[in-house]
């Protein structure tokens, strides 16, 4: 049986997030929300997620400001995208 690992769900997981999220919001990132936080682990733990809390805790210890302003930025313009093909679709248009 396989072994599923920890996600941003978990207790332990959500402490070290909140204390990742107060560093970044003390040195570089004022205006980071949690949600943003998670939304950044979620996406690289869907692939393949710690197995343990030590390893959670290594992994979101090493997080950069700069990883998380490219996520950041990767999904306003998906969101940017998705709501201009809405809009075109609205007004009659048909996508290819």
């Amino acid at each position: 049986m396989k072994r599923a690992g920890l996600t941003t769900q978990d207790t332990q997981v959500q402490t070290l997030l909140v204390m990742k999220l107060l560093q970044l919001q003390r040195t570089e990132l004022r205006g980071l929300t949690y949600g943003d936080l998670e939304g950044y682990v979620r996406s690289r733990w869907s692939r393949k997620a710690p197995l343990t809390l030590s390893g959670a805790a290594d992994e979101i210890w090493r997080i950069r400001a700069e990883d998380v302003v490219q996520y950041l930025s990767r999904q306003a313009m998906r969101a940017k995208r998705s709501s201009a093909a809405e809009m075109f679709e609205s007004i009659g248009g048909k996508r290819s």
